[in-house]
């Protein structure tokens, strides 16, 4: 093999992508809870550098499935697993 090429990201095709500079026109992020599932919940945090950094969290919510948000920007999807702590599904940014 001499180059991948990514046509999707787990349920979404390249046809339903939008450019960065898309992206930047919109007034407000879309909800990413329309494209991921229902399941997720949104929560808005301060300290955005763990998240950043896709490090795993100890966190106090009864969600198993979160999207972490900072001044309404989705920044990345994380889910609950076995040992209690939070793992990075997905950043956003």
């Amino acid at each position: 093999m001499t180059s991948l090429v990514r046509t999707g990201i787990e349920e979404i095709s390249l046809d339903e992508a939008c450019t960065v500079d898309e992206l930047e026109e919109l007034e407000q992020f879309p909800d990413p809870r329309i494209v991921l599932s229902s399941e997720y919940h949104l929560i808005d945090i301060h300290d955005d550098k763990r998240i950043m950094n896709g490090m795993k969290l100890k966190m106090d919510y009864e969600f198993e499935k979160v999207i972490f948000c900072k001044e309404n920007k989705p920044l990345a999807a994380y889910e609950r697993r076995e040992d209690g702590l939070y793992h990075c599904l997905r950043g956003f940014f």
